[in-house]
């Protein structure tokens, strides 16, 4: 609160100095920038471990025959999942070779789309950045 109540009175001050009553666009990405400071360094090393991540449940879920198991594949994954600020997943109570499949499927879209934002996000300096990454 305190970093946005510094922020937003120096952009009053710098318009009311300048005559100026509207936000231009450059002073809006710095703005956020500057806020969003802390998002932007713990996505930037949570990103990467949530790809590790969905491999890593996407292999164990291949082999697994029941819901615990299943549900002990997801684990890690979806607490990465919460630590980004996503809704963490429910367990699974039925585990059958439809639900098997239709999981790994969305598993496998969700690592590819991670996966070709990847570049993007490494070369992301802010907050901006690597939320353009993610659109």
């Amino acid at each position: 609160c305190k970093i946005l109540n510094d922020k937003t009175y120096d952009i009053q001050e710098e318009n009311l100095s300048e005559g100026i009553n509207t936000v231009t666009d450059e002073e809006r990405k710095k703005f956020i920038n500057q806020v969003a400071n802390d998002i932007y360094k713990k996505q930037k090393k949570l990103l990467p471990g949530l790809l590790r991540s969905m491999k890593k449940a996407r292999e164990c879920l291949q082999t697994v025959e029941d819901p615990f198991t299943a549900n002990q594949c997801l684990e890690h994954f979806n607490q990465m999942k919460a630590e980004l600020g996503r809704e963490k997943d429910d367990y699974i109570l039925l585990w059958d070779d439809e639900r098997k499949s239709i999981l790994l499927d969305q598993l496998e879209d969700e690592i590819i789309y991670l996966q070709s934002r990847m570049p993007c996000i490494n070369r992301a300096k802010n907050m901006t950045d690597l939320s353009s990454c993610m659109k």
